[in-house]
């Protein structure tokens, strides 16, 4: 009768390991979908000349998201893609602003990907200030 109840209890308790294994990868499985979604509606959006601040909205939660899930590659990806859209709008001071907070967040984690990134996106946004400054004279 006694190994009954073990048997019972063993395969309950193998029954809750799984799920809960499987809970686990269901968030994870969740916040991939998210982030494919969010990826898909920034390049979108950046096809769009009206959707500045619906652009600015998903890249912020793709930026959120991508760094709860430790995803680099997406994660600075977003945040160049932000800075590169607000120059090209003329918003080069909120767009130095990212690189920075971009190039700052790279260095503390010890980011290649995001200081190569950074400096990337710095200076197609320098390109742009000397070509206008140019143009000007």
């Amino acid at each position: 009768m006694m190994a009954k109840h073990v048997i019972i209890l063993k395969s309950i308790l193998i029954m809750l390991f799984l799920v809960l294994g499987k809970g686990q990868t269901c968030a994870q499985s969740v916040a991939v979908d998210d982030i494919e979604q969010l990826q898909k509606d920034m390049y979108r959006l950046a096809r769009k000349s009206d959707s500045l601040q619906q652009f600015i909205e998903v890249t912020n939660r793709l930026i959120e998201l991508s760094k709860k899930n430790n995803n680099e590659d997406v994660l600075y990806r977003a945040w160049s893609n932000q800075a590169s859209m607000l120059s090209a709008e003329g918003k080069r001071e909120e767009a130095m602003a990212i690189v920075k907070e971009m190039s700052d967040y790279a260095r503390e984690h010890d980011s290649k990907f995001g200081l190569y990134t950074a400096t990337f996106t710095n200076a197609q946004i320098e390109s742009g200030l000397r070509m206008e400054h140019q143009v000007e004279k």
